[in-house]
């Protein structure tokens, strides 16, 4: 696990019976190469003493929130920045809810609370704790939050019960962080370029033109590709804003500077040009400050178009070029032109005569234009800055195809233009297809596909002699989607509940007691390891099949 070489590990070990594993999980860590800190909650000391973590670690165990030791050497904001990855194994159930509220009352939820970095819970706890709903709706909050969970599993309880809540084992965690970071390492051949505020054109030593930009949009969208692992470049012109780890960070003035970073910054895989160049520049600048009592006559000329020199560029153009349009009228016929006399793949378009919007605003609401005719423009609704950012970033990333079955015209009109679009917009991803049963009834299918027949044949469009079980399948609605060969259900139920009758002919069918917000990775390789056992006959007998 080449991955977790050099990594940094901040372990948060709380007060369960599981706490001994975290033993292990810091000797496998380390094994692996990994740097390694502990921050031991006041229940945790109860089942693993200080000193244990020290010697497997190596490093001074973290306790006590108000040690003015600790506070001089590394407080919980260093402590907090330290880490590549934030690791809470055993996550008890008391750990989750005070996460949940934002409580910061102990070491352990204040580096929690005050650090950017991903977090990994390993929930482990009595099968009723786990199971009750609090524990859940506090597990989906974080969850909301960007928390990322591991297990729990189901198995024998130290208070004798069997059941889910056992923590995972610390070989299966070392895998999955493993994971985590091989994916950053795999983004990391990705390379972003993203230029950001305005420009200054300056008449004299001390004034200048500008256009007005905050910023925070370009800088929330480095955060994000930062934060996945990207190998990302910020371009920016003067701003304030703070900037995320992880960030090549140039900062300029003038276009003309902007231009001569992002050449020197190129080839990219994508470019985002959110910056707000200065249209025009002085042609001639003053040496010297202007007097007051001076005459003041402004001779200007445009400025280089970035986003332009850049899209129109046949050897460094970037796969994906995304332009931004504040506009303050007619958003969608400027954004339109600008999508085409810019060369642009993307246009994001934003109102910034709205003040709840534009300008110094941690919100946005924006809508994509597509250079491509058969992907269908779309508007994201309003939102934080930082979230459309990691809207935008998956949608590109994403290769899930949508799709849809079951009759959605009788949802409402807001939520089948969503769904639509979602499936527009993914139509050519072909990484996985994803296909959502809404409204659905198969028995409802069937009919409809006899009906539309029916229908047919008496227009003279069909005859009944062509009818066969392969027509008949395309008037269905997973018409072009293969029949499943395994079919799972959950909750406990040993029944198909009106689901994919036609299409279920020979599909295996695997039931298991788990409810579906619950069904994880370990009940899928379950049920497919399972599946792997049966015998496919599609209706012959055992003696027809040729092995």
């Amino acid at each position: 696990m080449k991955n977790l070489t050099g990594k940094k590990i901040l372990l948060i070990i709380c007060g369960g019976i599981s706490a001994y594993k975290s033993l292990e999980l810091i000797r496998l860590f380390k094994k692996q190469g990994s740097e390694i800190k502990t921050i031991l909650t006041k229940s945790a000391k109860e089942f693993v003493t200080p000193l244990s973590v020290a010697s497997l670690t190596q490093e001074k165990v973290y306790d006590d929130l108000f040690n003015a030791e600790n506070e001089a050497e590394m407080d919980h904001i260093s402590l907090s920045r330290w880490a590549d990855l934030i690791l809470v194994a055993p996550a008890t159930a008391n750990t989750i809810s005070k996460l949940s509220l934002g409580s910061s009352d102990d070491l352990a939820s204040t580096v929690i609370l005050a650090s950017d970095k991903d977090i990994f819970l390993v929930p482990a706890m009595n099968v009723r704790m786990w199971e009750h709903p609090s524990t859940r709706e506090n597990l989906n909050k974080l969850r909301s939050f960007g928390y990322k969970v591991i297990g729990p599993e189901i198995g024998d309880m130290a208070c004798g019960e069997f059941g889910e809540g056992k923590m995972t084992e610390p070989k299966s965690i070392i895998e999955e962080i493993n994971i985590y970071f091989n994916s950053i390492t795999n983004n990391n051949k990705f390379k972003a370029l993203i230029t950001a505020g305005p420009t200054n054109e300056y008449i004299d030593p001390v004034r200048f033109i500008t256009n007005k930009s905050s910023g925070k949009q370009g800088y929330a969208l480095a955060n994000a590709f930062a934060k996945k692992g990207f190998q990302t470049t910020l371009i920016s012109g003067p701003t304030n804003l703070p900037i995320g780890e992880n960030i090549n960070l140039i900062k300029v003035e003038t276009a003309q500077e902007m231009l001569q970073a992002t050449k020197k910054n190129l080839p990219a895989d994508v470019a985002i040009f959110s910056a707000a160049v200065a249209d025009f520049k002085v042609k001639e600048i003053k040496s010297e400050k202007i007097k007051k009592n001076e005459n003041l006559n402004l001779e200007l000329e445009k400025n280089i178009d970035i986003l332009n020199y850049v899209s129109k560029h046949n050897s460094l153009r970037p796969k994906l070029v995304i332009g931004f349009a504040a506009e303050t009228n007619e958003i969608e016929t400027n954004a339109k032109k600008k999508l085409v006399e810019k060369n642009c793949d993307w246009v994001v378009a934003n109102d910034v005569s709205n003040k709840s919007i534009g300008f110094d605003s941690d919100f946005n609401e924006v809508s994509i234009f597509y250079k491509d005719d058969e992907i269908k423009d779309e508007k994201l609704s309003l939102k934080q800055k930082s979230a459309i950012s990691e809207e935008m970033k998956a949608l590109h990333e994403s290769g899930v195809r949508f799709k849809t079955i079951g009759d959605i015209t009788k949802l409402p009109p807001s939520c089948v233009d969503s769904l639509q679009e979602a499936v527009d917009f993914t139509s050519k991803n072909e990484a996985i297809t994803l296909i959502l049963a809404l409204n659905y009834s198969s028995q409802e299918e069937i009919l409809h596909a006899a009906q539309q027949i029916i229908s047919e044949i008496n227009q003279g469009v069909l005859q009944e002699k062509d009818l066969t079980k392969e027509l008949f399948s395309r008037y269905l609605y997973t018409d072009g989607i293969p029949d499943p060969e395994l079919i799972i259900r959950t909750s406990g139920e040993h029944r198909l509940s009106n689901f994919m009758l036609w299409q279920a002919a020979y599909a295996e069918l695997h039931f298991t007691p788990v409810f579906w917000p619950e069904f994880r990775k370990k009940h899928l390789v379950a049920a497919i390891e399972d599946f792997q056992h049966r015998q496919r006959r599609f209706g012959k007998t055992s003696e027809q099949i040729v092995v």
